[in-house]
């Protein structure tokens, strides 16, 4: 059982450090999208 229970913890934060990846993936392009608005206003509108 305590077998299982340490695999369990090993597979969790193997999703919580994808997870932490993905949101840090996110809020880079978020900022480059942002960043094109701010220079290019046309890129808004589009």
């Amino acid at each position: 059982m305590n077998v299982t229970f340490n695999v369990d913890i090993e597979i969790e934060d193997l999703k919580i450090e994808e997870l932490m990846h993905d949101a840090l993936s996110i809020s880079v392009v978020g900022n480059t999208i942002q960043s094109k608005v701010q220079i290019n206003p046309e890129y808004k509108r589009k």
